[in-house]
């Protein structure tokens, strides 16, 4: 059987955490504001998730970078029909993040060294992505079948078959995660469940900020009373971020870099926006490499899956278990099978 391959998200695909906050305010509709303000935030999470592309093509931080060299090789296998499905199995709790952080990724996969075509890539809603399904805690699929303790759902096989509505087996699953707490799956995929370090890398909040300024257009942050745009989306801004002891109260009159600094200090400010400093040191090239290491044992097991284009099977009628294969056609041409069926068509064209 063909192969597949599952990630977990946080912390092994991606270390996200200051970036959520950023997908949120993208990805859900702020209320009571009309549609061309809502379709002008579309427009800036299109630029938003592009400078962010952009920036992890070239040194990935937010991404594991491991999963970043191996992925070009997994999509091209996929593409060869040896690896059948890739997707995300995680237990965050917004769809949402899932689809953006795939969306994300798609994105990098067109601007790394050796760029991936986007017919390779998966169109869905009109954007692009890598990994379907995207499966989130509470997926219809999961809640039918793993039971939920507060935050957490247990990871089964029983929910990737579920969810991905096939009897895969676990002889043709690979996964990866950063997680030991998911004894079924743990088990029933022995060394195909690939158990990485907890990737706790942080990108730095000046960066997102920079990113998020530039996305939209200047007139969003001109104070005047008769804007829309500034009442619409400052106002969103500071509560979804939970700017409470120094809000994010721009003039419109700032440079860029004003700007980033006032919205940086409001993030500094709060206690949310505080990554760990003994976990946000970039990865070295030799750790780079040893996880790499680790994973690229999936390229090689699928890469050797060749069905030899000269040999065909199928059920044959003629033998005892009707799950014995036979030989249809091809071959070897001097076998003693197929001169005895050269033989045979001979005898019945003189007939």
């Amino acid at each position: 059987m063909i192969p597949s391959v599952g990630f977990d998200m946080d912390q092994c695909l991606v270390e996200a955490f200051n970036l959520i906050p950023f997908i949120l305010f993208f990805e859900i509709n702020l209320r009571g504001v009309d549609s061309k303000i809502q379709e002008m935030v579309k427009k800036s999470r299109d630029i938003f998730y592009e400078l962010v592309a952009e920036s992890e093509a070239k040194a990935p931080t937010i991404f594991r970078p491991s999963i970043i060299k191996l992925m070009p090789d997994l999509i091209r296998l996929r593409k060869e029909g040896k690896i059948k499905h890739m997707f995300i199995y995680s237990n965050n709790g917004y769809v949402q993040i899932l689809n953006a952080v795939d969306n994300i990724l798609a994105l990098i996969m067109k601007k790394v060294s050796h760029p991936i075509d986007e017919m390779d890539l998966i169109k869905e809603d009109g954007r692009l992505h890598v990994l379907t399904p995207r499966i989130y805690i509470d997926s219809v699929c999961r809640v039918n079948t793993e039971p939920k303790l507060v935050n957490f759902r247990e990871k089964s096989l029983a929910g990737i078959q579920a969810c991905l509505n096939e009897s895969i087996s676990a002889e043709d699953l690979w996964f990866l995660d950063d997680s030991l707490q998911h004894t079924d799956l743990k088990n029933k995929l022995g060394s195909r469940y690939i158990n990485v370090e907890a990737y706790k890398v942080h990108i730095s909040n000046r960066i997102l900020v920079e990113f998020f300024i530039k996305s939209f257009p200047k007139e969003v942050f001109l104070q005047e009373k008769q804007n829309k745009l500034y009442t619409s989306i400052i106002p969103a801004i500071n509560t979804l971020f939970t700017f409470k002891d120094l809000p994010f109260n721009p003039s419109g009159r700032e440079g860029e870099e004003r700007m980033v600094k006032k919205f940086h200090d409001s993030m500094s400010k709060s206690e949310v926006f505080k990554p760990n400093p003994t976990t946000s040191v970039k990865w070295s090239e030799s750790k780079i490499l040893k996880d790499y290491n680790k994973l690229k044992h999936i390229v090689s097991t699928s890469n050797s899956m060749r069905k030899s284009p000269h040999v065909h099977y199928q059920r044959s009628t003629r033998t005892h278990s009707s799950n014995t294969p036979r030989l249809s056609h091809g071959g070897k041409p001097n076998s003693r099978r197929s001169k005895f069926r050269i033989l045979r068509t001979r005898r019945k064209s003189r007939k």
